[in-house]
């Protein structure tokens, strides 16, 4: 999986707005060796959106990891939010609830 996360922090700091986003998880999903990617972007309220791709012949549904969380979609191309917000612990995004 190759992963790419955003918070609010970095919107506010990039000028940039979440609608600036769209796309950037296919984007992701181009990285050499990516079975699947996944693009964590925190949004106002305490929510997370997720966003999963994967291609044809990498062997991944993201629908069933989508699912898994309370979203869906299609097997190439699926969703979640969950209730959270995102940091950085010890080098890696971990979700605070």
């Amino acid at each position: 999986m190759t992963l790419s996360a955003i918070t609010q922090k970095d919107l506010k700091e990039l000028g940039a707005k979440p609608e600036d986003l769209e796309g950037v998880v296919n984007i992701i999903n181009t990285a050499r060796g990516t079975k699947y990617a996944m693009l964590l972007m925190e949004q106002k309220g305490n929510k997370i959106r997720a966003s999963l791709r994967s291609e044809l012949g990498r062997g991944v549904n993201v629908a069933r990891i989508a699912e898994r969380y309370g979203g869906g979609g299609h097997p190439l191309a699926s969703g979640f939010t969950i209730k959270g917000k995102l940091m950085k612990k010890k080098g890696k995004w971990v979700i605070k609830k």
